[in-house]
């Protein structure tokens, strides 16, 4: 049987994804778009867009439904699909999947990034069980209660802030010796009375029965350690990408991100990375935006 045949083949349907499979689709290029999980990535987990990159109040279900709705109204091929790897072929490249492949000239790969764990001993046992990645999701399980939030950048600022109209006491973890991350987010967490940080400081493991009910950290300063009452657990300390299925000819950095040159092509022509993914991608929506115009631009170019 032959293999169906696209312009462009898209990995990941979050935002970077989705802006993608948009805007080739609007230029009349034939686009397929594999994903394993759902539509929109990291960005579903989030209430409200602050700041949203069109100046709207609004969630990022709705933000990405809407770019969703988009591609479906044109002729995009969807896979709900996870790629385990990509081979070469003479002029093109094969993209394959558990049941399916397609050959494809351009890739674009925008697979995003996952939370990155603790790796600390009870985080896996007591996942879904006082252990969260979603303030928005969880964040009223703990009315009244004490929660931890690892992390002292953007995210782990923003679940703060949710989870402290909920909870009686948020205490945020932090490594360094202040908060990193936009000014704003700073501010307003500086500002919250029942939001505590703790610099220098490191969890060492999740303690509990039949939940959590404490957690261990450590003082990067003198090692001293200390047991801390909580009932949550919410780690926000970076992102890993997802480029598990990618072939060894694609360049990862140290931090296991796509190496791509100004064009955003990676080291195998043709072959593009965007987002999250991509070395010196930060995972905001604007710049992914901009990343996925810039390729499409690219793309066209050829």
């Amino acid at each position: 049987m032959m293999n169906q045949q696209f312009d462009v083949v898209v990995i990941g349907e979050g935002i970077a994804g989705l802006s993608v499979t948009l805007e080739l689709a609007k230029k009349g290029l034939k686009v397929a778009v594999f994903e394993g999980y759902t539509f929109g990535g990291l960005v579903l987990t989030i209430n409200q867009l602050d700041p949203h990159p069109l100046g709207e109040v609004t969630s990022g279900a709705d933000f990405a439904s809407n770019f969703l709705m988009e591609i479906m109204d044109l002729e995009v091929e969807r896979y709900a699909e996870f790629v385990t790897g990509i081979e070469k072929l003479d002029s093109s490249y094969l993209v394959i999947s558990d049941s399916l492949q397609v050959e494809a000239q351009h890739i674009v790969i925008a697979s995003g990034a996952k939370l990155k764990s603790l790796g600390i001993p009870g985080e896996k046992d007591f996942e879904g069980r006082g252990v969260s990645h979603c303030a928005d999701c969880d964040g009223a399980f703990f009315i009244g209660s004490e929660v931890v939030v690892v992390g002292g950048g953007d995210s782990a600022m923003q679940e703060a802030l949710i989870l402290a109209e909920y909870a009686s006491k948020v205490i945020m973890l932090i490594r360094g010796n202040e908060l990193s991350g936009s000014a704003s987010l700073r501010a307003k967490v500086l500002a919250k009375q029942n939001i505590e940080q703790c610099y220098q400081t490191t969890i060492l493991e999740i303690l509990g029965e039949d939940g959590v009910h404490s957690v261990l950290t450590q003082s990067l300063f003198d090692q001293s350690q200390k047991t801390l009452a909580c009932q949550g657990v919410f780690p926000f300390i970076g992102l890993e990408a997802n480029t598990q299925f990618l072939p060894r000819e694609i360049q990862l950095n140290s931090q296991g991100q796509v190496v791509a040159d100004d064009k955003l092509c990676s080291t195998l022509p043709n072959i593009w990375a965007i987002g999250a993914v991509r070395a010196g991608g930060n995972g905001l929506l604007l710049d992914a935006i901009e990343d996925a115009k810039r390729v499409c631009k690219n793309i066209i170019s050829q």
